[in-house]
């Protein structure tokens, strides 16, 4: 490890001639000098001057009147040009924002004939110079609206068409939630292992919101610097130190009396007693910035943190069997039914130092750590069925640290290196050891030790990445580099290791079991004991390396018309799988390399009038996800041999016979072994790539009123999913023949294996796809005359066969309903929402009192109707319901539309020189939106209340007081 970190370290400080940058956390400004005659003025001396750190950047126009300045640090400049024989020319306020490229047009004066006036520098509305189709989320948004959980992440759900997607990501045009890439301070802030932020999707926040300056979606990035996401590329900078001493201190305060009672939607299984419960959440924190050497050293620090307590109740389903279940089991339901307390307490610490080393060098160093423990954490509200003994604790301890250089290396020649370090830590815990895991029904109970607890998981990263740009002349700036990033993984995931009984018939089938039923004969499949064996315990340790090149081409082709073409290059590798299997090796399903990657990229601007008030952009181009290491770590544990995972039948000898008779491996005869389940990959695995054109038309109305339109189509190729590649046919006849059901789908023998060493072969495939197509909406107006809007709609289509997150589970999620014909799922995406409308504001009212909020829109997404039966015979219980005769298909049905306005109220007042309190008033779903779904899709179990909503929001109408002092 000492030599690895020793090698990052010397190849940042000796790069300096090739190079690669994720996304750019810097701004540039293009600029034009004239006379007042509008002739240009060649060898001008530009000056341009950070005015919170006194960092200056000094540049000279060339033959055409026109200077460059690249990689300037964001904030706020003042503009300075002189000449001989003219006035000197002086601006201020002129704002950089993160990744802005601002075309900015000086015109100058005679000397007799000029005056000394400093005016305010505008940065134009339209940014003629950037072909990507990107959303930009400035301060004033950061600082001014409402978000319940001070996570600066919520905030991408304001860009147009994006919205949720599962375990709380997000999803935008086709792609999945794991698709997408983290970018903080232009190093990437991602867990590989699980295709998610780092930290977790569960954790209130990984940074605090205080120490985040600005961010932007890039939801189509041409530049070929952008890479390892084929979905959203979210980017954001911190905050820095200044030449004055700053600082805040917040808290943020939210109980139970301050939320409504959740209204019992249609059919619930929960009385309108159990829906309000008890809980108490503060957020507090606070930062301190300033100068170490005026001028040259700068530091910002920050704390923040949440302390979270409350209660949840849980219920189990009360449908047939449930009386007699209660009546037999009491303190079954009185250790999992009822009210339950829940923690969330998190801290986060944050430390950044900027050194502006000359004139041309300045090198930052930032430090984040973030700790966090859930108290019965485990499990989503979104089933109130789980049972108390199902839920477990979930900690998460994360630490990064990324060092960047920039450097000026001459007028023409421009260099940007980081490393990074980075280290997570989840380990997660059962509530119960003591009993098997019991499922009963379609999750009408489930309770016990949790099949996947206890594990954990340490993650370590080490990468470095540098970006070198090189501005040829007037007409071409080249930017090419390299990156490189190895990943250390310790994993320990005993799925099934304390065992997991399941009824597919309900209650009395469990009854059934512990009465010792005749009934329970070999005959009886619809009951099954599943057990994991491993002579490791579930733990592994591995490691993945990804690589990366990237060359572009910046052609300003005319004065209108601009073009970005490259070529990028990825690879992703794992270590040779450990321990593998020799029955797969033969099978040659024992290996995962993606190593032919290449994705070109075009992008265009044409400004249509030459004045920056019309653009037209354009752009099409590849982009390539990486594998989420999680499916190589099940290929690598659930292999047969690290872990053997076997599954039992009523009538088997070791099949359980009440809730603590788990089967001990010595029990297993070597001789005789029960063919195991394997996870394996597929031999032509290829990952992921969409492929991805748009249209778009931005007008500037006036200097503060925009309006655009945009068209965009996606179409996924290699997309992950599931396959048993060991079922048996069922052929009654015997005649060689596959037999079909009378609604003509195969029919499948899940107990008789082609390959008898093996049960489930349960092979990743890369053959799913998705198309996507959408037309947004636009209108922006800037801050002005006291307000400013931004609003969008978005009409789209999404199809796909499949909208699993990295699926890892044994049962029917993922994996298809006709193994012999994936198109069969060709449907709506999950994710699929026809339309969305958002609007944001911002408003300065009487007295200094500013009003903000959002509103968001969301059309109802698709559901599927099963049958809950295995009705192919294929061992998963994911087929399409019949329903009066007609066999139904993926996801023809739609959920209610979501509704949410969130608003807030905020009055700063000023005391003594630089003192400020600000008292903060914010409400979410104002108008109390009840946002109902149905999770009665089961034909099988809900056939009496289909599509009837069981199911409300968890988040009614509620708000919160916060204070916050700054100096």
């Amino acid at each position: 490890m000492k030599n690895r970190i020793l090698m990052f370290v010397l190849g940042f400080l000796l790069c300096g001639v090739t190079a690669f940058a994720q996304v750019s956390t810097k701004a540039t400004v293009n600029g034009l000098v004239v006379d007042d005659q509008g002739t240009a003025l060649p060898g001008v001396t530009v000056v341009l001057t950070n005015m919170e750190q006194g960092a200056k950047r000094t540049v000279v126009t060339d033959a055409n009147g026109k200077f460059r300045a690249p990689f300037l640090p964001l904030g706020t400049y003042t503009v300075e040009a002189s000449l001989a024989g003219f006035g000197t020319y002086s601006a201020k306020d002129l704002k950089l924002g993160l990744g802005d490229i601002v075309n900015y047009k000086i015109t100058m004066k005679p000397e007799k004939l000029s005056e000394s006036i400093v005016v305010t520098a505008e940065k134009p509305l339209i940014e003629t110079q950037k072909v990507d189709v990107t959303a930009s989320i400035g301060d004033d948004y950061i600082e001014n609206l409402p978000v319940q959980g001070r996570d600066f992440k919520d905030f991408v759900l304001l860009t147009p068409g994006v919205s949720e997607a599962a375990g709380s990501r997000v999803t935008g045009m086709g792609t999945r939630g794991i698709m997408n890439n983290l970018q903080i301070d232009g190093a990437g802030y991602n867990s590989t292992f699980f295709g998610e932020q780092r930290g977790s999707t569960r954790i209130p926040f990984t940074f605090s919101q205080e120490t985040i300056k600005e961010f932007n979606v890039v939801s189509n990035g041409y530049s070929a610097k952008y890479g390892n996401a084929s979905g959203l590329i979210i980017n954001a900078v911190t905050k820095s130190g200044s030449n004055e001493y700053h600082g805040s201190a917040h808290w943020f305060r939210q109980t139970d009396s301050m939320m409504n009672a959740n209204a019992p939607s249609e059919y619930d299984p929960l009385p309108l007693s159990m829906r309000k419960n008890d809980f108490t959440k503060d957020q507090f924190g606070f930062t301190v910035s300033g100068p170490i050497i005026k001028d040259k050293l700068f530091f910002f620090v920050a704390y923040d943190a949440q302390r979270r307590d409350s209660t949840f109740t849980w219920k189990f389903r009360e449908r047939s069997g449930y009386d007699a279940f209660a009546a037999a089991f009491p303190d079954i339901i009185a250790a999992n039914e009822g009210p339950a307390p829940e923690t969330e307490d998190n801290d986060v610490y944050f430390m950044k130092l900027d050194w502006q080393i000359n004139e041309n060098n300045r090198l930052s160093l930032r430090v984040n750590r973030q700790e966090f423990t859930a108290e019965n954490g485990t499990n989503s509200h979104n089933y109130v069925t789980d049972g108390i003994t199902s839920n477990g604790v979930e900690e998460d301890f994360s630490t990064s640290v990324v060092l960047e250089l920039t450097s000026i290396l001459s007028d023409t020649m421009f260099n940007e290196a980081r490393v990074q370090w980075s280290q997570e830590h989840r380990p997660r815990y059962a509530n119960t050891t003591d009993m098997m895991e019991v499922n009963i029904g379609s999750y009408d109970a489930l309770f016990g030790q949790n099949n996947f607890l206890p594990n954990w998981l340490n993650e370590t990263l080490n990468e470095f990445q540098d970006d070198f740009t090189w501005m040829i002349n007037d007409t071409h700036t080249l930017r090419a580099g390299v990156r490189y990033a190895q990943y250390d993984y310790d994993d320990m995931f005993f799925r099934y290791g304390g065992g997991s009984m399941r009824f597919y018939g309900g209650y009395n089938d469990f009854l059934a079991w512990v009465g010792d039923d005749p009934s329970n004969d070999p005959g009886r499949y619809d009951m099954k004991y599943t057990q994991s064996f491993s002579p490791i315990n579930g733990v592994v340790k591995y490691s993945a390396d990804e690589a990366d090149a990237y060359i572009q081409d910046s052609w300003q082709f005319n004065a209108k018309t601009l073009v970005e073409y490259g070529i990028r290059y990825s690879s992703q590798s794992f270590d040779d799988m450990i321990n593998p299997n020799p029955e797969l090796a033969i099978l040659g399903l024992e290996e995962l390399p993606d190593e032919n990657n290449i994705a070109p990229r075009l992008g265009i601007t044409y400004d249509v009038t030459g004045e920056g008030t019309d653009l037209i952009r354009l752009g099409a181009g590849l982009f390539y996800n990486r594998t989420p290491s999680l499916l190589a770590a099940n290929a690598i544990l659930t292999n047969g041999v690290n872990v053997i995972r076997n599954e039992f039948r009523p009538g088997d000898p070791l099949f359980p016979t009440d809730l603590t008779d788990r089967i001990s491996p010595s029990e297993l005869d070597p001789q005789n072994p029960y063919p195991p389940d394997v996870f394996v990959f597929s031999p032509d695995w290829q990952n992921p790539y969409t492929f991805k054109p748009s249209l778009s038309y931005e007008k500037a109305l006036d200097d503060v009123w925009k309006v655009a339109v945009d068209l965009k189509y996606t179409r996924g190729y290699h997309f992950e999913r599931k396959l048993d590649t060991n079922l048996g046919i069922k052929d009654a006849d015997g005649d060689g023949v596959q037999d079909v059901d009378d609604y003509g789908r195969p029919l499948w023998d899940s107990r008789h294996r082609p390959n008898t060493n093996f049960r489930k072969i349960m092979t990743f495939m890369s053959d799913g796809s998705s198309k996507a197509s959408s037309i947004t909406f636009r209108v922006n107006k800037k801050f002005a005359n006291r307000w400013s809007m931004f609003a969008s709609y978005t009409l789209s289509s999404s199809f796909d066969v499949d909208t699993n997150e990295r699926s890892v589970s044994s049962s029917g999620s993922g994996y298809p309903t006709n193994p012999a014909n994936l198109m069969d799922d060709w449907g709506r995406s999950d994710y699929f929402n026809k339309s969305q409308f958002k609007f944001s504001w911002t408003v300065l009212l009487w007295y200094d009192i500013r009003f903000s909020g959002y509103h968001r829109f969301y059309s109802g997404r698709p559901y599927t109707v099963t049958s809950g039966y295995d009705d192919n015979g294929d061992g998963f219980y994911n087929d399409y319901a019949v329903i009066d005769g007609v066999l139904g298909s993926r996801n023809t049905y739609r959920q209610p539309n979501f509704n949410q306005t969130d608003i807030r109220l905020s009055r700063r007042f000023n005391f003594m020189r630089h003192h400020s309190i600000e008292l903060i008033f914010e409400m979410f779903n104002v108008f109390d939106s009840s946002n109902d779904y149905t999770t009665m899709t089961n034909y099988r179990y809900d056939a009496d209340h289909l599509g009837v909503l069981d199911r409300a929001s968890l988040t009614p109408r509620q708000y919160q007081l916060g204070i916050k002092y700054r100096f």
